[in-house]
């Protein structure tokens, strides 16, 4: 789960209305009053932890940014077969870990699913090329499951305005959860065309990711053991895939949120 994605599914449950996604014009559509029906639940939930009553159920696994990505990167190591991932948004943001922590994932032999509502691809237009499996769903409840046991879900505002983050291992709420997966799932259809290729490849989303530390493009050519001309090639195919018009345009996209 994305930090940014957390805020986001909190922003959405304090009064502020989201228009339908493609696809869900139909407010009785079951997947999505199944998704808001579970969302009221774990609020009610994770309120009554705040309020000082205890839960088993749930668990606060971080307050603010920094710490659900020290959180999630705790649960990586404890997850051992499969790790499928729901999010209305995936922002680009290299410096919190998570792409790496993806990575590592990869290596480990971890399975990784991620279905993202269809707006997420308007909003990170490298998306596919950082994740070239990633499906698209009408999402209204971002969820990470964890090896089917665990799933880590948005949970209030603190009373500083940061996001929280709650492991939740309650069984039947679990359970609902497993069911809205594999609802979503079935609805989902692959982001890139059948056959088609990320329209980057790894090491270009590397360099890209080097971009926005500031690296130049000496550096780059040396960390990826690439000739200058191999990285001046990759930088203009990042920036053909943003619509960049040039290094300074594609270093402002590539350091916002939204690219």
């Amino acid at each position: 789960m994305t930090v940014g994605s957390i805020r986001d599914a909190q922003q959405s449950g304090s009064g502020r209305s989201s228009p339908p996604e493609a696809g869900v014009t139909d407010p009785n559509s079951p997947v999505l009053i199944q998704s808001h029906l579970l969302r009221q639940q774990i609020l009610a939930r994770t309120l009554d932890v705040v309020a000082g009553r205890p839960d088993r159920g749930f668990q606060l696994l971080g307050r603010g940014e920094a710490a659900i990505a020290a959180g999630l990167t705790r649960l990586e190591s404890r997850t051992h077969r499969s790790v499928r991932n729901m999010q209305r948004r995936v922002p680009f943001d290299p410096g919190n870990g998570l792409l790496e922590l993806n990575r590592r994932s990869e290596r480990r032999g971890l399975r990784l699913e991620l279905i993202v509502a269809p707006s997420a691809l308007r909003s990170n237009r490298l998306l596919t090329s950082l994740h070239p499996t990633v499906r698209t769903a009408p999402v209204a409840l971002p969820m990470l499951l964890l090896d089917d046991r665990v799933a880590v879900v948005p949970g209030p505002f603190d009373s500083n305005g940061d996001a929280t983050a709650w492991l939740m291992r309650d069984e039947v709420l679990l359970e609902q959860g497993r069911s809205l997966w594999s609802r979503t799932l079935a609805l989902s259809v692959s982001a890139l065309a059948q056959d088609s290729d990320a329209p980057l490849t790894e090491r270009q989303c590397l360099t890209a990711c080097m971009l926005t530390e500031g690296a130049k493009d000496s550096q780059i050519a040396r960390r990826l053991d690439v000739s200058l001309r191999t990285v001046a090639g990759d930088v203009d195919a990042v920036a053909t895939v943003l619509q960049a018009s040039c290094r300074a345009d594609l270093i402002t996209k590539l350091s916002s949120s939204d690219i």
